[in-house]
């Protein structure tokens, strides 16, 4: 049978924008630093050594004042050292969010939903096996069947995307309590006609078991 198109969506360039910018300002500030807290450990180990020979000569004032000249320099190289560490995280947690939403598609038809979710996976789930469908960061689509959560990351409709399937799980939920409803009106019908008289109990016993499929 032919399967219907109803909505599609590709990875969001913005974010992909956004996060090679992210990357390249935390590279930008790595690189400034390094240098930067390359001298200042030099410095410290300068000062260091005149503060120790100072110690040595007997100039105890000038050997504590080069001490916190020492301690004010090594805050300095904290601060160099915390802002290289930023850089590198953010630079990381970039490249993670490019891997997962790069390549990502994601198809939905009347009979399934299909795509490309993170790391480039490759992903096909029958709308039937679908069990639950959420939303999260990064723009993304988080599907629930019998064989896990996927995650279809950085979408640009992403909420589109949410709402037409909760709308198929919906209609299929409809469409599957609506024969059970059908069955028990069906048998009520011929419970009557049998408490009337108008058909037999082996009538009525051959009609449940039609109804019932047994």
């Amino acid at each position: 049978m032919e399967e219907n198109v109803i909505i599609e969506s590709q990875s969001n360039g913005v974010i992909i924008f956004i996060t090679a910018f992210v990357i390249g300002i935390a590279a930008l500030t790595f690189l400034c630093n390094l240098p930067q807290y390359q001298e200042t450990v030099k410095l410290i180990n300068a000062k260091e050594e005149v503060a120790d020979s100072l110690e040595k000569l007997g100039h105890h004032e000038y050997a504590r004042s080069s001490k916190m000249s020492v301690t004010k320099t090594k805050t300095k190289a904290a601060i160099q050292m915390c802002a290289m560490i930023a850089a590198i995280s953010f630079i990381v947690v970039s490249i993670i969010i490019i891997l997962f939403t790069a390549k990502t598609k994601l198809v939905i038809t009347d009979k399934r939903a299909y795509g490309i979710a993170g790391l480039g996976k490759r992903v096909d789930i029958p709308i039937d096996s679908i069990s639950s469908i959420g939303t999260g960061i990064f723009q993304s689509v988080i599907i629930a069947s019998s064989s896990g959560r996927i995650v279809f990351a950085g979408l640009s409709n992403y909420n589109k995307l949410h709402n037409v399937i909760s709308n198929l799980l919906i209609e299929r939920q409809n469409n599957s309590t609506t024969p059970n409803n059908n069955i028990v009106d069906e048998l009520t019908k011929y419970k009557e006609l049998l408490d009337s008289g108008i058909i037999s109990q082996d009538e009525f016993d051959a009609k449940k078991k039609q109804l019932l499929g047994f």
